[in-house]
């Protein structure tokens, strides 16, 4: 049982998903969490609060190079607060992610209060691997009755899967004023899509674009 606290190679796409590569390697465990020997229950640079699972799913998120925080903006324009662990599923589904019940490597892995194990306030993990039964290798912080302290688990589910780094979904006609970093990955729905001016493409990036 948790104690856990509040806390686009770009692919411009027409149809068809790609899969992405993540920035990190597994197994990637505890050794950056920049707060592994801090305070518990301190606010944090992404206003989650430290060693708690919120923080670490949050840096785990930053290291694939995508900039993520506990007020973030998503795909679909909205903003939201991520909050308590056991609310990012529809947090993150309100401001355009993914949320389902198919684990990838690099996603959140959700459960809501009291379930699975999880508190009042409920928790999140990292998927690491997905095995071939299709429970899932994680690896989180602050589960174990609130120690927080790093664990890793193997052979769990959770309640939900939050495709947060492997995804981003945008209904756009023109981009403008984005930077994409590398191994990121905007899916554009719409049929005719403007690359404008202000916008940067980092090294790694890959641009297809549909002919209009």
């Amino acid at each position: 049982m948790n104690k856990c606290v509040a806390s686009i190679f770009l692919l411009i796409m027409i149809i068809f998903p790609l899969q992405k590569t993540l920035a990190w390697e597994y197994p990637s465990n505890d050794s950056g969490y920049p707060y592994r020997d801090s305070e518990e229950d301190l606010v944090d640079q992404w206003n989650t609060y430290t060693r708690n699972c919120t923080s670490y799913v949050m840096w785990k998120i930053n290291q694939t190079g995508m900039s993520f925080n506990n007020n973030p903006t998503g795909p679909n324009g909205n903003s939201t607060t991520m909050g308590n662990a056991g609310n990012w599923d529809e947090h993150a589904s309100n401001i355009g992610y993914t949320v389902d019940s198919n684990p990838g490597a690099g996603d959140v892995m959700n459960w809501e209060a009291n379930s699975g194990g999880a508190g009042s306030a409920g928790h999140v993990a990292w998927v690491e691997k997905v095995n071939d039964n299709g429970t899932v290798f994680l690896s989180e912080w602050n589960w174990n009755y609130g120690d927080g302290l790093y664990s890793e688990r193997n052979g769990y589910s959770g309640d939900h899967y939050l495709h947060i780094a492997t995804t981003s979904v945008l209904n756009c006609t023109q981009i403008q004023n984005i930077t994409i970093n590398s191994g990121q990955n905007l899916n554009c729905s719409s049929s005719n899509v403007r690359v404008l001016p202000e916008s940067l493409f980092s090294s790694g990036s890959s641009i297809n674009l549909k002919s209009i």
